[in-house]
C-alpha cells in the first residue's frame, strides 16, 4: 500500500514537472513566431507545377504528406505558419496519447501508467527539440515518427486481419513521404513479425512493400544529395558508430557530464563525448531489454516499444552515414532530439513493463524505484537542458522580425535577409509570389499603407504623445532591384506610457515610403529616459527612400475604424 502511495505521489510530481515542460516549450514558440518562411520554407513558395513538385526529393528526402500541410498553410490559413505550428504539438500530443495506450497494453497499469504518462509527455514537448517546435516546415520531424508508432501498433499489436495490415501498410508508405527514416518503418515491421514469428505471408507482404518504396524512393539520383559519399561512409564505420552514440545520447548527454562523473572521468568534460557515453549506455540497455522480450516474450505491446526504439537506432545510424564527415558535434543538432526522446521514453516503459515480471517483491520495488529516480533526473535534464533552446527560440524570432520589414517593403537587404535564407534574391523572388497571393507577412495588408499619403490612411495627434529618434539610417541593396534604406532608433509613446510596437516611416511630401517594428532592447534608453518604462523600445524598419532623401517616423498609436492614429517623433 505505501509503495502505491508513493508512486501515486512520484507521478503527481513528475506531472508537474511535464506540465511545466509544457508551459516553458509554449512560451518560446510563442517568442519565436513570425508569419515569414525560413530557410527551406522559402523553397516551397510553389504557384504552378505543383504535382511534379509534390513527389520531387528535397535533399535526401521526399516530403509529399508535409507538402500538403504546407499547401492547407497557405491556401486556408494565409500562410501565416500558424496551422503548422499547431499541427506540430497536435501530432506530438497525439503521439503521446498513443504512447500510454501502448504502454497500458504493455502491462503498465494504475498510478505507474500516471507516472510513464507523464515521462511520455515531458519528453515529447521538452525544449531541447525546439526548432522542430517553433519551425512550421519541421512538421515532417515529428509526423514520420507518429506514422511509424501507427504502423508498429497496427503491425505488431492485437489480431491480424486484412484491414489491419492494410493500415500499416498505408501509414508505412505515408511515412516514407515524410522524411527518409520513414523508408525504415516497413521494414522494420517485417523484422519484428519475424521475431514474433508471425505467418510467412504477413511478412512477405511487409517485406516487399518496404523494397518496393525504397526502389522508388531512391529514383532520380536523391542519394547525390546525401551529405557524405558512398564510399567514405564505407570507409569509415567507427565514425559512423560514433555519431549514432552522439546522436542517442545527445539531448541527455548531461548525464555523464555532471559534476560526479566528470570527477571519475575528466575525459567525458567535453559535451560530444558526454553525449556519446550516454548513447552507448542507451543502445546497451536497449539491446538488453530486446533479448529478454526475445527470450521471455510477453504482451505484444513490448514488441510495439522495442520496435521505435530500434527504428531510432538505425535512424540514427542512417544519419551518421550522411553526416559524420560534418562532425560529431552536428549530431547534437535541436532537430534529432525528437526521435531521440521518443527512444528514451519507450525504453523506459519497457523497463517498467518487463519490472512487473520480477520474481520478487523486494527486485521489483527496487527496480521500479530505481526507475522512477531516473525519470525524475531524465526529465529534469530535458527541463534544464543546458544547450540554451528559450535563446535559440527568441534569436530566431528575432531573426525572422528583423526580415518583414524588409519583405514587406520589397528592400533588398542582403545582410538581414540572408538570416532567414541564403539566397537574398531567391528571398525577393519567392515574396512577389507572397504578395500576389496575400500570404504570409502581406496577409495582415500592412504592404498596402506603402505608396499612400499618410493623410489618406491616418490622422495625426500631437508630438507631445510619443518620444523617440532616428539614431541610424544606412543605404542597401545599392545599384540592385529593391535599393532602400535601413534604418533603427528607438521609440516610446508617453501618454499614456506605453511600448510603441510598429511605426510607420514616411517621405518628407508625405508618401508612406517604409515600415518598422519594436525589436530591439535599449537599457541606455531606460537609463537616459526616465518615462521610457520598457527595456524594448528600440525599433528597426526599412523603407524606399532613396540616398539623401528626408525620413519621416511616427508611431502607430492605435488602429481603428480603419484609420491610424499616427505621432511624429523624428526626421532624419
Amino acid at each position: 500500500m505505501n509503495d502505491r502511495y508513493l508512486l501515486r505521489f512520484a507521478g503527481v510530481l513528475l506531472a508537474a514537472l511535464a506540465a511545466l515542460t509544457l508551459i516553458l516549450t509554449w512560451r518560446a514558440v510563442l517568442s519565436a513566431y513570425s508569419p515569414l518562411p525560413f530557410w527551406d520554407q522559402w523553397e516551397e513558395v510553389v504557384t504552378n507545377q505543383y504535382l511534379a513538385h509534390l513527389f520531387s526529393a528535397h535533399n535526401e528526402h521526399r516530403i509529399a504528406i508535409p507538402r500538403l500541410f504546407f499547401a492547407i498553410d497557405s491556401s486556408v490559413f494565409g500562410g501565416r505558419n500558424l496551422f503548422l505550428l499547431a499541427a506540430i504539438q497536435l501530432i506530438q500530443a497525439l503521439h503521446a496519447a498513443a504512447m500510454i495506450w501502448v504502454a497500458r497494453r504493455a502491462g503498465v497499469r494504475g498510478p505507474a501508467l500516471a507516472l510513464i504518462g507523464a515521462l511520455v509527455v515531458a519528453l515529447l514537448f521538452s525544449g531541447a527539440q525546439i526548432e522542430n517546435f517553433y519551425w512550421g516546415f519541421q512538421v515532417q520531424f515529428v509526423l514520420v515518427y507518429l506514422l511509424a508508432t501507427i504502423t508498429f501498433i497496427l503491425a505488431l499489436l492485437g489480431k491480424a486481419t486484412l484491414w489491419r495490415d492494410a493500415g500499416a501498410v498505408a501509414c508505412g508508405i505515408a511515412a516514407a513521404l515524410c522524411l527518409s527514416a520513414g523508408i525504415l518503418v516497413l521494414p522494420a515491421c517485417a523484422v519484428f513479425l519475424v521475431l514474433m514469428r508471425a505467418p510467412v505471408r504477413r511478412i512477405v507482404i511487409y517485406a516487399a512493400t518496404g523494397i518496393l518504396i525504397w526502389v522508388a524512393y531512391f529514383q532520380g539520383g536523391i542519394l547525390s544529395s546525401a551529405g557524405s559519399e558512398p564510399g567514405a561512409t564505407l570507409s569509415a564505420p567507427l565514425n559512423i558508430l560514433y555519431y549514432a552514440f552522439v546522436f542517442l545520447g545527445g539531448p541527455l548527454r548531461h548525464l555523464a557530464s555532471s559534476g560526479p562523473v566528470t570527477g571519475l572521468l575528466p575525459v567525458l568534460e567535453t559535451e560530444v563525448r558526454a553525449a556519446a557515453l550516454t548513447g552507448l549506455a542507451g543502445l546497451s540497455l536497449a539491446l538488453l531489454a530486446g533479448l529478454i522480450v526475445l527470450v521471455r516474450h510477453g504482451p505484444r505491446a513490448r514488441f510495439v516499444l522495442l520496435a521505435i526504439c530500434g527504428l531510432v537506432v538505425v535512424v540514427a545510424v542512417m544519419t551518421g552515414a550522411g553526416r559524420w564527415e560534418l562532425g560529431a558535434e552536428q549530431a547534437l543538432s535541436s532537430r534529432y532530439a525528437t526521435p531521440v526522446f521518443l527512444f528514451w521514453a519507450s525504453l523506459g516503459a519497457l523497463y517498467w513493463s518487463l519490472s512487473r515480471q520480477l520474481p520478487r517483491a523486494i527486485w521489483r520495488t527496487t527496480a521500479q524505484s530505481v526507475l522512477t529516480l531516473t525519470f525524475f533526473i531524465v526529465v529534469i535534464l530535458a527541463l534544464t537542458h543546458r544547450g540554451g533552446w528559450t535563446d535559440l527560440a527568441r534569436a530566431q524570432g528575432d531573426r525572422l522580425e528583423r526580415a518583414e520589414s524588409a519583405v514587406l517593403t520589397g528592400v533588398r537587404d542582403d545582410e538581414i535577409l540572408a538570416g532567414i535564407y541564403p539566397s537574398p534574391q531567391k528571398v525577393m523572388e519567392q515574396a512577389a509570389v507572397l504578395r500576389a497571393a496575400g500570404n504570409s507577412v502581406f496577409a495582415s495588408g500592412r504592404d498596402e499603407w506603402i505608396g499612400q499619403t499618410l493623410d489618406s490612411i491616418a490622422d495625426r495627434v500631437d508630438p507631445s504623445q510619443c518620444l523617440g529618434v532616428i539614431d541610424e539610417r544606412r543605404t542597401v541593396g545599392v545599384g540592385q532591384e529593391g535599393e532602400g534604406v535601413r534604418a533603427t532608433g528607438w521609440v516610446f509613446a508617453t501618454q499614456p506610457q506605453r511600448p510603441v510596437n510598429e511605426i510607420l516611416l514616411v517621405s518628407g511630401s508625405g508618401e508612406v515610403r517604409g515600415y518598422g517594428q519594436r525589436l530591439i532592447d535599449r537599457p541606455d534608453v531606460m537609463a537616459a529616459e526616465p518615462v521610457v518604462t520598457d527595456i524594448r523600445s528600440g525599433w528597426l524598419g526599412h523603407t524606399r527612400s532613396a540616398e539623401g532623401e528626408t525620413i519621416v517616423a511616427y508611431a502607430i498609436l492605435d488602429e481603428a475604424g480603419g484609420r491610424l492614429a499616427v505621432c511624429e517623433f523624428a526626421r532624419r
